[in-house]
């Protein structure tokens, strides 16, 4: 790491059990929270969320507030029926309700090694989400740590991650409806393994943290030898935090160019402005153009900013249509319309009566009343649905471009396109009045194109000023 000196500048933290008003500072510093919140903790048995939901008890109490400990089963391996049972009865003594959830990857039988972590993440995230939203939980608190931040920098950085990824993990992420809450950033392992000692509360160890066909352990196997030449955990966490800052600023400008050269549509797609990006610093211009990609394809994730550099340059270069992280760019009269890339759409959803669904990672289709849907399925309107809907299309509509009606959803029965609601369209005699009425369709991405300030650690004035 170019330019910056291997001095231990941050002095280390005592191996002691974490004290409830060091906690509640940690917490408070998350909110503003409600009064008598209702709060979701996520839960797997291992000592880093054994510390969260034993610390939490005593935060909730002076909050007047209600936790609920929530622990998803994988289906991976064969101890994970006992492990739920055990968080369930530890949740218990603390007095937490406990909701053990169902999450199913698909998998061969016996193939259990080649579920990576990555996808296992992604469908915890999906299910812990869905039952925060769905019981009206607005806070999930994850139990990330001080040694996770430093992982995640580290990964990042050998990536070559700028600011925005060298920030690693926010310590409140906002999404519809729900905050992710990471109060332990600030806290080593070790403070969390004696925090359960000095409380007499046991933990799981699992061994898929110690396999070296996951990237993230084998980070955690060279970390000694890193901390041996001055970097530790809590010195890497603290460039996080430099880097974070920087994000703030980037964010902040990238958000003022978007106000000024971006123009959204309900359809879920976009136009950026070329001279805006062209005068624009191309760091911040660069951003806007990720935030775009990433809302426009419902993603988490931004793709890669040596990608979107390449893309911008070759688009002012050319002109010519490219895609990128599940988006088509084209540039025209109007500016880059950026939309979602069509054939990449897979996902048929039934349409079920009484059901919130969320299409494509992008539309939320709510079903309040409709009960004769057998059937029907809402899927990409796509080149063979468009042919089938062209010539009744009414000349007094203003259509969006060819290819974002291509990436529309619509509803399909067997073979037939039923509806298209943001073009207007409705097969004769297909569906009544009140079937229409009982259905709304919105644009609602994970990510909005530009979310909230990142939410950086708090840390004493002068230990930043030494990373400075």
């Amino acid at each position: 790491m170019d330019g910056v000196s291997p001095h231990h500048v941050l002095a280390k933290s005592l191996v002691a059990p974490i004290a409830p008003d060091e906690f509640r500072h940690a917490a408070d510093t998350c909110g503003p929270f409600e009064p008598h919140p209702r709060v979701a903790l996520a839960v797997s048995g291992g000592v880093d969320s054994v510390a969260l939901m034993v610390l939490m008890r005593d935060w909730l109490a002076t909050q007047g507030g209600r936790g609920f400990v929530l622990t998803v089963h994988h289906g991976l391996r064969s101890a994970a029926t006992a492990e739920t049972r055990m968080v369930k009865s530890w949740a218990a003594r603390w007095g937490f309700s406990c909701i053990i959830l169902t999450c199913r990857l698909n998998q061969d039988r016996g193939q259990e090694k080649t579920v990576s972590q990555n996808k296992a993440r992604q469908a915890r995230y999906a299910v812990l989400n869905d039952w925060c939203r769905r019981s009206g939980v607005m806070h999930l608190f994850l139990a990330h740590h001080e040694g996770d931040q430093a992982e995640t920098f580290l990964m990042r950085h050998f990536r070559g991650s700028g600011a925005v990824g060298l920030a690693a993990m926010p310590k409140v992420a906002e999404r519809p409806g729900l905050r992710l809450v990471r109060p332990l950033l600030r806290f080593s392992k070790a403070r969390l393994a004696m925090t359960c000692r000095h409380r007499g509360q046991g933990w799981v160890d699992d061994p898929s943290n110690r396999q070296m066909m996951y990237e993230r352990a084998r980070w955690r196997m060279v970390m000694p030898v890193i901390a041996a030449q001055g970097y530790d955990q809590h010195y890497l966490a603290g460039l996080s935090v430099r880097a974070g800052l920087r994000r703030i600023a980037i964010e902040h400008q990238a958000a003022s160019l978007m106000a000024m050269a971006a123009t959204f549509y309900p359809q879920g797609y976009a136009y950026l402005d070329q001279a805006a990006l062209v005068c624009a610093p191309p760091d911040i211009a660069d951003h806007v153009i990720g935030s775009i990609l990433r809302m426009v394809a419902g993603r988490v994730q931004r793709p890669r900013r040596d990608a979107v550099h390449s893309l911008k340059a070759a688009l002012l270069d050319s002109g010519k249509a490219r895609t990128l992280h599940g988006c088509r760019v084209s540039a025209g009269r109007r500016g880059w319309l950026i939309c979602r890339e069509f054939g990449l759409i897979k996902e048929k959803l039934p349409a079920y009566a009484h059901k919130r669904l969320l299409w494509d990672r992008r539309f939320v289709i709510l079903n309040k009343s409709c009960s004769d849907c057998s059937g029907m399925v809402w899927a990409r309107l796509g080149p063979e649905g468009w042919s089938q809907i062209a010539r009744d299309i009414s000349n007094k509509i203003v259509l969006p471009p060819y290819w974002v009606r291509l990436s529309l959803p619509a509803l399909w029965q067997h073979q037939e396109v039923l509806w298209v609601p943001h073009l207007g369209w409705l097969a004769q005699g297909s569906l009544g009045h009140s079937v229409i009425e009982s259905i709304q369709l919105y644009f609602l991405p994970e990510m909005a194109a530009a979310p909230p300030p990142f939410a950086v650690l708090q840390m004493a004035p002068e230990a930043l000023s030494s990373l400075l």
